[in-house]
């Protein structure tokens, strides 16, 4: 409500008893969205400290706290934008065994008495069911094509 705003000694478009007439949708659902919106806190941020810096020079150059606290907010919506920007994917697993204890393909793959992933035999000497088999795995649909020759 105008009434109760901060605003309503200076706004132009103040009316007793009404809503506020100025309507700012923002919507931020996706990367592009997010980054854009950086870039404008980015530029109204970089306008303060730089008119900051100004009244800063005409009182004399003094060094003004906050101005040096609004530096470093614009520094973090530079360096969040940069790393945003950066961000990728990436995927790490770390695995443990203890003891004896092997359970599952991964464990029979990569355990302490592994020497890496079953050899499979030369192209058309095993099957693939049977490479499966030798692998632990019962249940998969294989789908075979022909091997051509040579």
């Amino acid at each position: 409500m105008c009434d109760g705003c901060f605003l309503a000694q200076k706004c132009p478009e103040y009316q007793p008893g009404e809503s506020c007439a100025y309507e700012m949708p923002v919507r931020v659902r996706t990367k592009e969205q997010y980054i854009a919106l950086l870039d404008s806190m980015i530029s109204m941020q970089a306008m303060r400290v730089f008119s900051m810096r100004m009244s800063e020079e005409v009182e004399g150059g003094y060094a003004d706290p906050n101005l040096s606290s609004e530096m470093d907010r614009l520094a973090k919506f530079v360096k969040l934008k940069s790393d945003i920007e950066e961000a990728g994917f990436s995927f790490s697993m770390k695995m443990q065994s203890k003891d004896n204890a092997e359970v599952g393909l991964i464990s029979r793959l990569f355990g302490p008495k592994s020497d890496g992933p079953p050899a499979l035999s030369p192209a058309g000497a095993v099957s693939a069911q049977d490479a499966l088999g030798q692998m632990g795995i019962m249940d998969a649909e294989i789908v075979e094509e022909p091997v051509p020759r040579e």
